[in-house]
């Protein structure tokens, strides 16, 4: 065939009737070759008339041409829309067993009557036939649907270079089949298939598929086709060292019936076992097979109106961009291929379509893309199945599988249960070793452990375990023997407990062997494991990379880190810590602001007319303003007393106390706030701030640190490059267990033990002299050991999450760490003594000062009151002494005019006349006369009168 040009295009021949102008007959002959001219017709032509589309059909029964017929009709009553309008016919082709006689049929019966594609049915009696078709189809670039055809042959390109299929391959259940497995938990299989090109197409699949979700391919059996015994492919299965009994299965019915007859005297078809078969598999299983079943595999006619439609949907596309060249008319005279079947055949291949069948869209080797699968499982009643769930994969690549809760799948032996996919030991060998409070090792009672209930811990499960080197019992108790018991229920195994005998968690050796290779020898618990001397490790194992090399860990159960233990420091405490709240300027600042503001409301109250009031005029016995009551006042407004006198009168000193008592009210809060957290929430400082602290980087023999010998966390230091000098200077100090370690940070033998944060808040909690410091660094967590390649793994993994997610984990950590017993970083500490003790010596002190105070004033107040007493009397005394000359000279004077009777005056006494003195002539300043014994006493008492005395007599 000539190459297609643009110029050729435009003229076709599509059938229908039509006339060319004589123009476009000269243009034709003079133009175009000839072979152009014979199928050539003008673009206008293509455009007015109908387009007549034969499409080839292949079955080999007559209901299924007939059905295709009805799908036409259907097909051409929705195309009356299109535009141009295409009328689809079918040229039905009889399919033979004879291969090469089918390959003719297409030359002679099909390329003669131009179709522009086949749909082919896959019959079981004439593959080959259909075959032959498919690839004679394909060397003329003629388009092939197949409907029914699941074969791998099919996917091959270089020999069905043209076909195409509305149902994917046998390899696609694949996807169903690591789907069913994912959800189940089975990531350990063993596949069994057929050695042919299906098996090995199947088994390409399956790997792919179980490498999304990372099942393990344990074991691939690929058995010859068409045997009539495969009892020695089944005995590998039942080897004791092979505990896998998850089986996927692709083979044909005659192979599967054969298997399945096998597989029951084998008693592989036994409780514990599971089967995932193929669809071809499914007739005729034994009860408890699970499978898959395509959707409509078999109904061939809801796929011929898929097909056809897809079809006429590629014509329709192509022929509104371009008029399609049509095919060619015979195998002998048309050179080459039908370039625009090439065309055609990948506008339907890139094409998509929603049908009956659902989404239809393919792959790049023709494999329809989707499908929807049900999964099912033969019942109780053999040959009949119930489907239990269904999978389907739409527009995007992800499946998604839809299961039926309401039904419970039958597994072989008529189990209910689901398996385990794996013949998993049931008595483990469990080592652990003393680690408080995740394991406790108590003594026994003879040999007997019982069950107690404890005020702090609650009930206690006491578990017997065995000392192998001194064979004693003792009992274990803790976090990981309550999380052990725990496991032991639920995943339905046995446990037989014994601590390790060297006393170590496990670390790695590197020796040299007699053949001169290098190996890795673990002792410890880690040991015991990689030697098969124990199952499981249960104990305050830390997850880390040494260890994994070794030993397989579970997910952790707790997670932890590395913080550093020191020992409490004392709080520093004085007498006058009350007074610490507020430095010493600013108590100056305070006490200056007490005497101004005290000198400035006196000064105000003085300064004030209004406050200058009259002693007479004030209320009760007030007195006016002075200093010591202005002190008074600023004292009791900024200690909150009651302030009953003394307080400012005038209005400029009023509202300098308001301003005052503001001041105070501030000051006052301020200081009980910092008083509070200076002597309740005031924590004592550590020697070391954490893992940065210059004394930890820059190691000294003045604060020494170490860690566990031969522990994980050694390994950790020893492994940080940065850390090469911690690690040396910790080798001299390091101990050789967690108690020891403990012990020499409360004797001061170390200043900081560096150890697992979940032990170190456990130790905390139970000795308030110890505190950790610093963030916790290196975080990892706790896990169960378990030896390489332990089929309990993936069991374990999904139990601890349950645990997890069901807080379970939180009321281990409730039960056996309790954080209640010590104080806290950020609780508030009971006050003693100590931190008041000042504020009590200063109400001694102001008692005593009051004391001698009272003291000091009654001395000076006795003195002062005799003081004054003299005066009074010495005056009283010089004034009658005034009085008694004034009367002597008086009489005197009065002797010598009419010689009146004379007084005598002596030594004692001086006699008077007498007269009555009248009362009411007395004043305030009558002077009243004294007794004679009066005077004497006085006299007696007083040596200033004695001496006044002397002189008097010395006067007369």
């Amino acid at each position: 065939m000539a190459a297609r040009s643009p110029r050729s295009s435009s003229l076709l021949r599509v059938g229908g009737a039509g006339s060319l102008t004589k123009t476009s007959w000269l243009f034709c002959v003079l133009f175009l070759p000839p072979s152009i001219i014979l199928v050539g017709l003008p673009r206008s032509a293509a455009q007015n008339d109908t387009l007549s589309v034969y499409i080839g059909v292949a079955f080999s029964a007559a209901e299924s041409i007939e059905s295709m017929q009805k799908v036409v009709e259907t097909i051409n009553t929705d195309s009356l829309a299109w535009h141009p309008k295409i009328h689809f016919e079918i040229q039905p082709i009889a399919l033979t067993n004879n291969p090469i006689m089918a390959a003719l049929i297409v030359c002679d019966e099909l390329v003669p009557e131009q179709a522009y594609a086949l749909i082919l049915s896959n019959p079981n009696d004439h593959v080959e036939a259909a075959q032959s078709i498919s690839s004679t189809c394909g060397f003329y670039n003629i388009p092939v649907i197949g409907i029914s055809s699941r074969e791998a042959i099919y996917s091959e390109n270089n020999v069905h270079v043209t076909y195409l299929r509305t149902v994917p391959p046998f390899g696609h259940q694949a996807l169903v089949w690591a789907d069913l497995l994912k959800l189940y938990h089975w990531l350990r299989v063993i596949f069994i298939g057929s050695n042919d090109l299906d098996g090995r197409a199947v088994r390409k699949s399956f790997i792919d598929a179980s490498m999304k979700y990372f099942i393990e391919i344990k074991k691939q059996i690929l058995y010859e086709p068409n045997k009539s015994s495969y009892i020695e492919d089944l005995e590998v299965i039942m080897d004791p060292t092979q505990p896998i009994r998850v089986i996927v299965l692709y083979a044909s019915n005659r192979d599967a019936r054969i298997i399945f007859r096998d597989a029951q005297e084998l008693k592989m078809i036994s409780p514990g076992f599971v089967w995932i078969v193929s669809e071809q598999a499914l007739e005729g299983a034994p009860i408890g097979i699970v499978g898959t079943r395509l959707v409509d595999w078999h109904n061939e006619q809801v796929h011929m109106y898929d097909s056809l439609k897809i079809i006429a949907q590629s014509i329709r596309q192509l022929h509104e961009i371009d008029p399609i060249i049509p095919p060619p008319k015979s195998c002998d005279k048309f050179p080459g291929f039908w370039e625009d079947g090439s065309m055609l055949y990948s506008q339907i291949l890139y094409g998509s379509m929603t049908g009956r069948t659902g989404h239809m869209s393919f792959l790049e080797n023709g494999d329809r893309r989707e499908g929807i699968y049900e999964v099912v499982n033969v019942g109780p009643q053999m040959g009949r199945v119930q489907i239990i769930g269904e999978w389907r994969q739409d527009l995007e690549d992800e499946p998604n599988y839809t299961r039926d809760k309401s039904k419970k799948p039958i597994w072989p032996g008529g189990e209910t249960r689901i398996p385990d996919g794996v013949l998993l030991p049931r008595d483990l060998r469990v080592v652990t070793k003393t680690a408080p409070p995740f394991v406790n090792v108590d003594p026994s009672d003879n040999g007997v452990c019982h069950d107690y209930m404890s005020a702090r811990n609650g009930f206690v499960n006491n578990m017997p375990c065995v000392h192998p080197l001194e064979n004693v019992t003792y009992c274990c108790n803790g976090y990981c023997i309550d999380l052990l018991d725990e496991l032991s229920n639920s995943l339905n195994f046995s446990v037989s407990l014994h601590l390790v005998a060297d006393g170590v968690t496990g670390m790695g050796h590197q020796e040299t062997t007699l053949s001169g290779n290098k190996v890795v020898v673990w002792n410890g618990m880690v040991g015991e494991v990689v030697n098969g001397q124990a199952d499981m490790i249960v104990g305050a194992l830390t997850i880390d990379n040494n260890r994994a090399e070794a030993i397989a860990f579970t997910n952790p159960f707790r997670n932890q880190g590395l913080s550093i233990l020191v020992r409490k420091q004392t709080k520093k405490t004085s007498l006058i810590s009350f007074i610490e709240p507020f430095r010493l300027d600013l108590w100056l600042m305070i006490m200056l602001c007490i005497h101004i503001v005290a000198f400035l409301v006196y000064l105000l109250d003085r300064l004030s007319p209004f406050a200058q009031v009259p002693n007479e005029e004030l209320e009760g016995n007030q007195e006016m303003a002075s200093l010591a009551s202005a002190m008074w006042f600023t004292y009791g407004v900024l200690l909150n007393n009651g302030i009953g006198e003394g307080t400012p009168r005038s209005f400029g000193a009023r509202v300098l106390g308001m301003v005052w008592a503001g001041f105070a009210m501030i000051i006052v809060a301020s200081y009980t706030a910092n008083l509070a957290a200076k002597l309740v929430l005031d924590l004592p400082d550590t020697e070391i701030t954490g893992l940065n602290d210059p004394r930890m980087r820059n190691p000294s023999t003045g604060f020494t640190y170490g860690t566990i010998h031969e522990s994980s966390i050694e390994a950790y230091f020893k492994n940080k490059v940065e850390m090469a000098n911690m690690y040396s200077f910790m080798q001299k100090y390091n101990t050789n267990t967690s108690a020891e370690g403990v012990n020499a940070v409360l004797n001061g033998e170390l200043a900081a033990f560096i150890w697992d944060s979940a032990m170190t808040d456990f130790v905390t909690s139970e000795n308030c002299n110890l505190v950790t410091v610093g963030d916790t660094f290196h975080r990892s967590g706790y896990g169960i050991g378990l030896a390489k390649e332990s089929l309990w793994k993936e069991k374990m993994d999904l139990r601890i999450l349950e645990l997890r997610e069901s807080a379970i984990m939180q009321k281990y950590d409730v039960k056996w760490i309790p954080r209640e017993n010590c104080q806290q970083s950020g609780k508030a500490e009971t006050m003693k003594m100590d931190n008041m003790g000042g504020i009590f010596i200063v109400v001694i002190g102001g008692i005593l000062t009051g004391v001698v105070l009272v003291l000091i004033e009654r001395l000076y107040f006795h003195h002062t009151t005799n003081r004054d007493r003299e005066h009074m009397l010495a005056r009283r005394t010089v004034d009658k002494w005034r009085e008694v000359m004034k009367r002597r000279k008086a009489l005197r004077h009065q002797m010598t005019i009419d010689e009146a009777p004379t007084t005598v005056v002596n030594d004692n006494a001086v006699s008077l006349p007498n007269h009555q003195t009248n009362i009411d002539n007395v004043t305030p300043n009558t002077v009243l006369p004294m007794t004679e014994i009066e005077l004497k006493s006085f006299y007696e008492s007083s040596p200033r009168l004695r001496r006044l005395q002397t002189q008097l007599d010395h006067i007369v």
